[in-house]
């Protein structure tokens, strides 16, 4: 797998976009971007947030295995991780202040 990413961002202001592509032997396999609008907090969700659980490194593998085994059962194939072939899985990075694509 030699995969480079590009990950792109806005400054934070009143909106935030962030988006990554990755790359795969020169073709794109892989787009995903999202836009968010800043909310003034209220109340309510700000004792939400208090009293949420936290989940933690282990809840949060709880979940994704969770997932992992509902997508399963809906018949979802699933694929081996492959072994990475050198030192690092990374093989590029690249941030700057620019908003993501908005098409696929």
């Amino acid at each position: 797998m030699d995969q480079t990413y590009r990950l792109r961002y806005s400054a934070p202001g009143e909106r935030l976009a962030v988006g990554f592509t990755v790359m795969e032997g020169g073709r794109r396999r892989l787009t995903a971007s999202m836009a968010l609008r800043r909310h003034r907090p209220t109340r309510r969700a700000l004792g939400r947030v208090a009293t949420r659980p936290r989940r933690g490194p282990t809840g949060t593998s709880a979940g994704i295995y969770t997932n992992a085994l509902r997508l399963w059962g809906k018949g979802a194939t699933i694929h081996p991780n492959p072994r990475p072939s050198g030192p690092s899985c990374h093989s590029g990075h690249s941030g700057h202040s620019e908003p993501p694509d908005s098409g696929g």
